[in-house]
């Protein structure tokens, strides 16, 4: 559906382009007008579909290897089994999300915060954990997963 809502965009795009060098009509403003709105309409559809879209275990390791670490690193700074590991010491239990959803948001909170955490002394795996925690299960935004893919599909994916 993603797919198809930016296709019918970029549509949309071209037809309000061709309007444009057309002579000015109230006819054809109302015309582009008509068409704007309905690709606004239909971003936000996209951008619906992407915040819900698919999030699984190639997708986690690809956003992982590609991120940019503070440190000046690419990639994971743990390995899945390291970051399980941690869970449990954090009291995460795998019923609400899985381990390489949890990999992903430790590395992710390492990659995005490295230097903040290295500058107050706080810059251990825990310190890490409890800011994965913390942002998986903010009460307010969904379930774990829903907040990861919608972050994901919205913020860290490249297009």
């Amino acid at each position: 559906m993603k797919e198809k809502a930016y296709s019918y965009k970029k549509k949309l795009e071209h037809e309000i382009e061709e309007y444009m060098e057309l002579p000015i009509s109230e006819r054809r403003y109302s015309a582009i007008k008509g068409m704007i709105e309905c690709w606004q309409e239909v971003d936000k559809l996209e951008k619906k579909c992407g915040a819900t879209g698919e999030f699984n275990e190639q997708i986690a390791e690809m956003w992982v290897n590609g991120m940019i670490n503070e440190d000046g690193t690419v990639g994971a700074h743990w390995k899945k089994e390291e970051t399980t590991a941690v869970a449990k010491t954090a009291n995460v239990k795998f019923e609400h999300i899985t381990d390489y959803c949890w990999w992903v948001t430790m590395n992710m909170m390492y990659s995005d915060y490295h230097a903040v955490a290295k500058k107050y002394g706080c810059d251990n795996a825990m310190f890490y954990a409890d800011m994965a925690k913390a942002f998986l299960f903010d009460k307010d935004a969904g379930t774990p997963r829903e907040k990861l893919s919608a972050y994901y599909h919205g913020i860290a994916k490249k297009e």
